[in-house]
């Protein structure tokens, strides 16, 4: 006892927890290396919000914010997630990532650019 006692958060398979940063820079580093789990966490993070994503059969669809390409279809393959959809999905984090930053640009340049009235 004494010594430094570190607090791990357990997720409910018994495996430690990982947080989106460090998944993400984990994806970026090794596509092929993310368990099936980890890459849905990573997904619902980012696109949960537009919608509870469609399990047909096999596959978990995600809905994106915007038409088109790039889209999320994550599919296990045995306890990991497939790399090529890996690769989507980082294609689709990015692109999600640039929007939110031009929508801030855009609002603080509106807000910025609004008279404030007069106080009398």
């Amino acid at each position: 006892m004494g010594g430094l006692s570190i607090p791990l958060l357990v997720s409910y398979k018994g495996a430690v927890a990982r947080d989106v940063k460090t998944i993400l820079s984990d994806m970026r580093a090794n596509p092929a290396g993310i368990r099936f789990d980890e890459a849905c966490k990573v997904a619902d993070h980012f696109f949960g919000a537009f919608g509870a994503p469609r399990n047909v059969g096999s596959h978990r669809i995600y809905k994106m914010p915007w038409p088109g390409d790039p889209r999320i279809n994550l599919q296990k393959d045995g306890a990991r997630a497939k790399r090529y959809q890996v690769v989507q999905m980082l294609a689709a984090v990015d692109k999600f990532q640039a929007l939110k930053a031009a929508e801030a640009v855009t609002t603080k340049a509106t807000v910025k650019d609004v008279p404030r009235k007069k106080r009398r």
